[in-house]
């Protein structure tokens, strides 16, 4: 899969901007410090003025730490998630939330992988963390103990 940037609307920019904007609002009294200052440094590829295109989020992690991003449908296997963090790969869906859902939604979406959890990619202890729970995932996820 891939993203298609050409796809996006204009509703879907400014549902972007909106949730993007409120959010690091939020985080300033929420976040700890790792988070803000990895956000910050995502910044140039991962910011409130327009959706990300992923190859260029892409493109930035691998001179950062390595990591990239793989387009997927939305959930999926557990064991598939683990593979992808364990070749430092993380997933993320392309769809975005509608301006009547951007508080809650049921399945994450594009905003929830990027916003939430990509920044901290960016970070060498949490990035050698998650790789190395991708590792372990893959080792372990046919003992069940």
């Amino acid at each position: 899969m891939e993203q298609e940037m050409n796809k996006y609307t204009s509703t879907d920019q400014k549902v972007w901007n909106t949730l993007f904007t409120r959010q690091a609002e939020n985080l300033k009294l929420y976040a700890g410090k790792p988070y803000l200052e990895s956000l910050s440094r995502i910044e140039p590829v991962l910011n409130g003025n327009s959706i990300p295109d992923f190859k260029e989020v892409s493109k930035w992690f691998i001179n950062q730490t390595g990591w990239e991003i793989e387009v997927v449908p939305g959930l999926i296997p557990v064991e598939d998630f683990f593979k992808l963090l364990a070749n430092k790969k993380f997933c993320s869906s392309t769809w975005l939330r509608s301006p009547e859902n951007l508080d809650y939604l049921e399945e994450p979406d594009m905003f929830h992988d990027t916003f939430g959890h990509i920044p901290l990619l960016s970070h060498p202890v949490f990035s050698n963390y998650i790789h190395e729970f991708g590792k372990l995932g893959v080792k372990l996820i046919a003992d069940h103990e």
